[in-house]
């Protein structure tokens, strides 16, 4: 039929919506103790890809660990190399003099959907 419009397509991707990845460092990562054992390791996409496979959960937005860009640089990168990463939250010096060079760096890559402080 003419004039009809055919209504917006609904997506019905399930998405785990804050997922952490980090290179496990013990003295970057001091707040993991002996008592969590299990974070004393790396965690990394391919755990992540086993995890959404496992629980057919089709991606994950990536959070960041860590207060740094250069963290942040890290997880774009990973992110980039894997497909079920559909978004990054990193982190930006938002009280610094440098915020925006930082942000201009940062806002070019599409995966960044935002920024805490």
């Amino acid at each position: 039929m003419s004039g009809l419009r055919e209504g917006p397509r609904i997506m019905t991707e399930r998405i785990d919506s804050h997922h952490h990845l980090w290179q496990f460092d013990a003295a970057e990562f001091d707040w993991i103790d002996d008592r969590m054992k299990a974070l004393q390791r790396d965690y990394l996409s391919a755990d992540l890809e086993k995890v959404l496979n496992a629980e057919n959960i089709d991606g994950a937005v990536a959070v960041q660990a860590r207060q740094s860009v250069d963290k942040t640089e890290w997880l774009l990168t990973v992110a980039a190399r894997c497909g079920c990463i559909r978004g990054v939250i990193g982190w930006a010096p938002l009280a610094n003099s440098e915020i925006e060079r930082a942000l201009d760096a940062l806002a070019s890559n599409r995966i960044l959907k935002g920024s805490g402080m």
